[in-house]
């Protein structure tokens, strides 16, 4: 077992149309992130234990593909998805793990089994304010190598997943950070980004909302106020 790192995350995610914001929010970043736009590409494999008595029944394995020579594996384990009402963004706890590259056998020995798998390849970015880091992804999903189809590599084409988390230093300063993350993300406005329920993410189902969905998010907060 390697080192392990872990804590509360705080997070929003919205889907931005490539053409239409993609310039628009790059410019945004540029203004406050102290790293640009690092690149990164991993293949995810999920694996699920539902033998009687296992409570964390969902493990996924990371590599990363754009380590050449020694190959990067990290264990990853996430908490379902936190969406109190009260809380103005998502929560989980995160632990992760840098493991060697016999992981996938080692689950298997214990009970795990292959569940789905998919590659997320996009760019990071960091930005400091206050007390606070946070990281801007902006990524696409496509299918794993194993799975690929011609003509069905990238799911959802022209769209890309926007994602920026930080993280809670204890349970009472959960409620802090997630105020603070909605200040961050209105800076990015028109572009909605905001909490969502995602308990479970499969490969071929992203679930992206389309573009008259997103408009729609936009309208109903706009109402609110």
């Amino acid at each position: 077992r390697g080192k392990e790192m872990s804590g509360t995350e705080c997070y929003l995610q919205g889907v931005i149309h490539d053409a239409t914001w993609g310039p628009a929010i790059l410019q945004k970043m540029k203004g406050i992130c102290v790293s640009f736009q690092v690149p990164f590409s991993y293949r995810e494999t999920v694996y699920k234990n539902n033998s009687p008595g296992v409570v964390q029944n969902e493990l996924r394995v990371r590599l990363d593909l754009l380590s050449e020579k020694n190959k990067k594996w990290t264990l990853r384990s996430t908490s379902v998805p936190s969406v109190k009402a009260k809380l103005p963004a998502s929560a989980r706890i995160v632990v992760d793990v840098k493991v060697s590259d016999n992981v996938t056998q080692f689950l298997e020995l214990t009970g795990f089994k292959y569940d789905y798998d998919y590659v997320c390849e996009g760019t990071e970015s960091v930005a400091n304010i206050g007390d606070r880091r946070y990281v801007i992804t902006i990524s696409k999903l496509s299918k794993s190598s194993e799975n690929r189809a011609e003509g069905e590599d990238v799911l959802h084409p022209g769209y890309s997943l926007v994602e920026i988390t930080t993280t809670s230093s204890s349970d009472e300063d959960l409620n802090k950070a997630a105020d603070e993350i909605n200040s961050v993300a209105e800076f990015f406005g028109p572009i909605d980004l905001a909490k969502v329920n995602v308990a479970s993410i499969k490969a071929s189902k992203l679930p992206i909302p389309s573009a008259k969905q997103s408009q729609g998010a936009v309208k109903k907060k706009k109402k609110k106020k």
